[in-house]
């Protein structure tokens, strides 16, 4: 199992392959891009192929991640989604999906850098 945070064509993704999880082992290899541009691997062992934006909120996405972006920070400006809707022409639907991608990564992410870490007494009261 994956124990850091590492870019998704570091291991293998299929929890079926001998070399699902084991980083640094060299075990994909690059194999072409998606019609969008982004970057395909495929592991040796399994044949199993993954884009590079497997593991995040920009993964199986329809809009570019500069969009995604763009667009999670204007919500976190506390602009409304009906005016982001407005102005990107993106649904309040899709918004919030993004949104709760989001929430999900940046726990796991926030989980993930924060184990083992000790904060002091005026940190404490920050979180």
């Amino acid at each position: 199992m994956v124990s850091s945070v590492v870019p998704a064509g570091s291991f293998c993704w299929n929890p079926a392959c001998s070399q699902y999880g084991l980083v640094g082992q060299k075990t994909l290899r690059k194999f072409g891009v998606t019609r969008k541009g982004v970057q395909r691997w495929q592991c040796k062992t399994c044949q199993k192929v993954v884009v590079a934006t497997k593991g995040t909120v920009f993964y199986g996405r329809h809009h570019t991640p500069e969009t995604i972006v763009e667009c999670l920070a204007l919500a976190a400006e506390r602009i409304s989604l009906a005016a982001i809707h407005r102005t990107k022409g993106i649904k309040e639907e899709t918004l919030t999906a993004w949104m709760q991608a989001a929430a999900t990564h940046y726990e796991a992410v926030e989980a993930r850098l924060l184990t083992g870490y000790q904060p002091g007494c005026v940190q404490m009261d920050a979180l």
